[in-house]
């Protein structure tokens, strides 16, 4: 027994000494235990909520699909409550539906028919009557069965390219058809690669069908359905839009595969595509994970599932490692704790003396602290008697310590108690809740103090926090009353904006301008009184009755509805005028500025405008037009006396020239002679001056017109130094060209104006130099790049034309006045001209947008600089001389009867003069009337009509006889002597067949008749060997007149146009020349006139230059042949 109660002893010692290790056993049993319950618990939350996620996203996937058959189902009732369902139906079932917005991957929804090959044609056929004449059954191809698509919606231009499709022909399709018809239920289609819209990528997509049958039809076998199947409603739909728009968030809590069958390889992947938002986290391993089949219209679709990352998340967040961890840590601090108790048992004695010693050194310390403190502090018991005080509490009670201590709280306040302070300690010391404000007492001498008051129930009572805050409210009673008096400015400034806002609405109402508000509709909402009494209203009649429309002309209506598109989209107009109605029926005109006003989404709400009365500003620009129209009036008139100073003019002198040249070659006597010479020297200087008016006058007018061709640059400007050669050397000058090497072979120019522009400056250097040389210079600047036609450079030049002489200059006093009409240098008094040749050449330049300048000194000389900018040029240029040359002695005219109508004689005879060696039987008539009647008579062959003529002009002469049966074909010769373009533009313009322009010379003449009359032509003989010494029969007996003309007053024009040159001048005295060998019998002198027209009418210079210079060694065997006859 002793040594069992030894052992007992021992076990109870041992009980003792270990217990702390036995409660730290238990208490890691219990943390274990506890932490697998709790981790356990977790992992099948986890578990169920994976499920349900994974549920949701097969349940959505059900839906949505089941959503489709019902739509179908739908069609499908369609036509099972219909005989015949149309496109139309078909469309208006579809639109119903919305699916692009309620089911986002449906590409399409259509209906196929099934169609017995027996039937296709028919089945085209009328389809085609029904409106759709392209329709075709396609892929092309013999097969027993049909089932093509003939509805099919949204109808866009994607979709209709699949009308008429076979979908049997089709071999996945044709098997879910079939599936379809057989088993009377909806089926789907395996996966089909879908060509997208917007491309030819190719993405995942599935077909859904539902069976169409024949009405009252069996149904029971497989058989029976196979021939009353009528044809099938599908769905076409696109995977990965649909998942998208099933699964908005591709982040979410469990990612998914769905595959086309029960295996998951990658080849039966439908959703979701490689680099897909929805594709799980590469190299993950998710925590959970689960295998679906879904079994859907005869397919089966196996899902896998996985865990995201950021479901993961949650589930590790849950987790209860820490509670092991933290489990196990205290029970490790509870064993030290046992372990350190019997420690801390036998230190306790000992700390509790220290611990009361430090208690009371630190109450010590405390109460140091409070006492120093600036705020007061003091304590009262439950009777409300002050237990404690410091030294800032004495300040603020203004009594001792002494004094206070034990005193109740109301005796040093009086009437404390209907205080709310006092409800306030007292229910903290009844409540012990501590309490915070601010409250003003007053002391027995009757100041006053504020005090910030924190009230906290401590043990021994309430313990009184003061603050004096005295100062504070004296400046907060100081800003209060400066915000008083801030508010009593703002009020004073209020009443100054408000009087500020009724004289704005006074300049408002009564500015000089109107201004207005409408609403969206025009409707006005506002309107001042300025635009009021503009139009004649009061504001009761306009505002929310009258519209802006209300006050428009039909004209300016037309223009409000043609601008209000353009000012609603820019938000803005300007300047806008419109013609308003007022109120009396005046009208008075405005300019109109306007801006829109647009809500935030851009949709417009009102106008404002502010209008500007222009109606004075429109009366002067009213009365400026009339006086454009006037202007423009006397400018036609200004045309038409220079078109009748033309015709009246150049008639006469039509005769006056033609009859003094055939005077001249009867005259012998040398004082008649000379007197002859002098006429016509007279008439060409009034034609010249006429020409040079008209000219001018065209310029002025804006009516001469340029015409630029390519021309030669060194052929043309070496026609100068040939024509000017002669006119040179006889004055013992020198002629200098300088063509640059530069200078391209081609230049685009108006070869008529430049040239007559270059014969004027050398015509005036010419006259005015007397002693040195003429020098034509001709060079480019200025190259530029630019696009182009293919048969130009592409580039620009600027052409540069100097002439330059050592002659007399000009003068100071001339310098400014040079170019102006009429203007010569007079310190030459026989050089002659019209004073018109510099002004036609500065204007035709600028018509090129040229510029002409001068540098001249009075007595050396002169020298001109023409710049025409900016033309084209060839790099290669050549030219073809294409120009008809005629000799009247060759032409034989077929007999024939002309009638010629003028109503001036010697123009009449002129013409029967010139045909009179012809077959050609010339009637005369003096005016339209005779004209006409004569025409009806004789029904001539060819009229020739005067365009001017009293009682009945030209112009009516035509219109009689095109408008008379018997003669609309009898062609009609214009003559006229007007060079204007407007009346050459309408003799063009009417039905005249040629025209003849005064004064006509033989071949001008000749060459209009052979392009309406019969003719033969004879061989011409070489004209060398027409001018030979040689004289034939009938020549001599008239040599003598002839030789005596060809001396007297040929000579004297011939030795005129040999220095001067200008080519009318040669023309005419080639024609006269010609004449005059007719009339003597004289083949030569003929034959030199009619090489000379030639030459002239080409312009062939160097043949022209030639001839003249035959002119003495003809004359010259005439007379020695002449002599060696006597």
């Amino acid at each position: 027994m002793e040594i069992t109660s030894n052992k007992k002893e021992d076990f109870i010692s041992f009980i003792k000494k270990s217990h702390s290790y036995l409660v730290l056993s238990i208490l890691f049993i219990l943390v274990f235990w506890g932490w697998q319950v709790l981790n356990n618990l977790a992992k099948k939350k986890e578990q169920i909520r994976f499920d349900d996620y994974c549920l949701g996203i097969t349940r959505r996937i059900n839906d949505r699909l089941h959503d489709i058959e019902m739509i179908l189902r739908g069609a499908a009732g369609v036509f099972a409550a219909s005989d015949k369902v149309t496109s139309a139906d078909w469309a208006a079932y579809v639109k119903y539906k919305n699916l692009d917005e309620l089911f986002p991957g449906t590409q399409a929804l259509g209906f196929a028919e099934v169609i017995n090959a027996s039937e296709l044609e028919d089945h085209i056929q009328s389809i085609k009557e029904e409106g759709h004449p392209d329709y075709k059954v396609w892929p092309v191809g013999d097969r027993d069965v049909y089932t093509s698509v003939i509805f099919i919606e949204p109808f866009d231009d994607w979709n209709k390219r699949f009308i008429g499709y076979d979908m049997f022909s089709e071999p996945l399709r044709r098997a879910a058809m079939e599936k379809c018809r057989d088993s009377a239920m909806t089926t789907m289609t395996d996966q089909i690669k879908l060509v997208q819209k917007t491309g030819n990528e190719l993405k995942p997509g599935i077909l859904i069908y539902v069976p169409i049958y024949n009405k009252d039809q069996p149904l029971l076998t497989i058989e029976d359905r196979r021939k009353a199947i009528k044809g099938y409603v599908f769905s076409e739909l696109r995977i990965d839009v649909m998942f998208e728009e099933i699964f908005p968030d591709p982040e979410q809590e469990v990612t998914f595969e769905i595959y086309d069958s029960n295996s998951n390889h990658i080849n039966n992947l439908l959703f979701p595509e490689t680099n897909s938002p929805y594709n799980p986290v590469k190299e993950y391993k998710p925590l959970l994970s689960k295998n679906v089949s879904l079994k859907l219209y005869g397919r089966t679709w196996f899902l896998t599932l996985n865990s995201t990352p950021h479901f993961d998340a949650l589930h590790k967040n849950r987790s209860f490692l820490i509670l092991l961890i933290a489990g196990s840590i205290i029970s490790i601090l509870i064993f030290f704790l046992i372990r350190s108790g019997e420690r801390v048992a036998r230190r306790a004695q000992k700390l509790a003396g220290n611990m009361t010693v430090s208690l009371r050194k630190s109450e010590e310390r405390f109460r140091s602290t409070l006492d120093n403190m600036m705020e007061g502090c003091q304590i009262l018991d439950y009777n409300w008697k002050y237990l404690y005080i410091n030294d800032a509490a004495v300040r603020h009670n203004r009594r001792p310590r002494e004094e206070l201590l034990g005193m109740e709280y109301a005796k040093m306040w009086p009437g404390i108690e209907q205080t709310e302070v006092y409800n306030v300690i007292k229910h903290c010391l009844i409540n012990r809740v501590p309490h915070h404000m601010e409250n003003e007492f007053a002391y027995p001498d009757g100041s006053l103090g504020c005090f910030d008051l924190s009230i906290q129930p401590v043990p021994e009572g309430v313990f009184i926090l003061s603050i004096d805050i005295s100062e504070r409210k004296l400046v907060q009673i100081e800003l209060d009353n400066h915000r008083l008096h801030l508010e009593e400015l703002v009020k004073e400034r209020s009443a100054e904006l408000l009087l500020a806002l009724e004289e704005t609405r006074d300049l408002y109402e009564n500015a000089p301008c109107g201004y207005h508000s409408l609403d969206s509709t025009g409707k006005f909402i506002r309107i001042n009184s300025t635009e009021l009494n503009w139009l004649g209203y009061s504001r009761e009649e306009v505002i929310d009755i009258k519209y802006f429309t209300d006050f428009l002309t039909p004209e300016s209506l037309k223009k409000f509805k043609e601008s209000f598109p353009v000012f609603v989209d820019q938000g803005f107009i300007n300047n806008l005028e419109f013609e308003f109605i007022r109120k009396d029926g005046s009208n008075f005109f405005a300019a109109v500025n306007a801006s829109s006003v647009k809500d935030a989404a851009g949709n417009f709400i009102m106008s404002r405008s502010t209008l500007f009365d222009i109606t004075d500003r429109k009366k002067a620009e009213f009365a400026l037009d009339n006086a454009m129209k006037e202007a423009k009036s006397a400018n036609r008139a200004k045309s038409e006396f220079l078109a009748n100073m033309s015709h009246e003019i150049r008639t006469p002198m039509n005769a006056v020239l033609g009859y003094s040249e055939l005077l001249g070659s009867t005259v012998t006597d040398q004082v008649q002679k000379n007197y002859i010479s002098s006429i016509i020297s007279s008439g060409r200087s009034l034609l010249t001056l006429i020409n040079d008016i008209l000219d001018l006058s065209k310029i002025e007018a804006g009516k001469l017109d340029l015409e630029f061709e390519f021309v030669d640059t060194r052929s043309f400007f070496s026609e100068f130094e040939r024509i000017f050669s002669l006119r040179v050397s006889e004055k013992g000058l020198k002629f200098i060209l300088e063509i640059t090497s530069g200078t391209p072979p081609g230049i685009y120019i108006d070869e008529a104006r430049v040239r007559q522009i270059v014969f004027n400056l050398l015509g005036n250097a010419v006259k005015f130099t007397n002693e040195g040389s003429i020098k034509l210079s001709v060079y480019t600047e200025n190259p530029q790049i630019i696009n182009y036609s293919k048969e130009k450079s592409g580039e620009l030049i600027d052409l540069v034309i100097e002439v330059s002489d050592t002659g007399i200059g000009i003068s100071e006093e001339l310098k400014e006045l040079i170019f102006e009409p009429f203007t010569q240098e007079r310190s030459n008094k026989h050089t002659g001209g019209t004073g018109l040749g510099l002004t036609i050449t500065k204007r035709l330049i600028s018509l090129m947008n040229g510029s002409i300048s001068f540098e001249s000194e009075q007595g050396k000389g002169s020298t001109f600089i023409i710049k025409i900018p900016e033309i084209s040029y060839l790099r290669d240029f050549s030219t073809t001389n294409t120009d008809i040359k005629i000799n009247p002695d060759d032409i034989i005219f077929k007999e024939a009867v002309i009638l010629i109508v003028d109503n001036v004689q010697h123009n009449r005879s002129y013409l029967k003069d010139a045909l009179k060696n012809t077959q050609l039987k010339i009637i005369e008539a003096e005016d339209g009337f005779i004209g006409f009647k004569t025409a009806k008579e004789l029904i001539p062959d060819l009229i020739i009509a005067d365009i001017r003529m009293p009682k009945m002009d030209g112009f009516q002469l035509l219109s009689k006889l095109k408008s008379d049966k018997k003669l609309k074909h009898i062609p009609v010769i214009a003559y006229s002597a007007s060079v204007l373009k407007d009346r050459k533009e309408r003799i063009h313009n009417s039905k005249f067949s040629g025209l003849l322009i005064k004064p006509v010379n033989i071949t001008e003449l000749y060459l209009t008749l052979m392009n309406i009359l019969p003719y033969s032509t004879t061989t011409k003989e070489d004209s060398n060997n027409l001018m030979t010494d040689t004289l034939v029969t009938g020549e001599i007996e008239n040599l003598s007149d002839l030789i005596l003309s060809l001396e007297t007053v040929y000579h004297e024009r011939w030795k005129t146009f040999a220095v001067t040159q200008p080519i009318n001048e040669i023309h005419e005295f080639a024609s006269a020349l010609f004449q005059l060998g007719l009339k003597h019998n004289s083949q030569i002198i003929a034959a030199y006139g009619k090489e000379l027209i030639d030459a002239a009418d080409s312009f062939d210079i160097d043949t022209l230059l030639k001839l003249i210079l035959k002119y003495k060694s003809i004359v010259g065997n005439l007379k020695n042949s002449f002599n060696d006859l006597k």
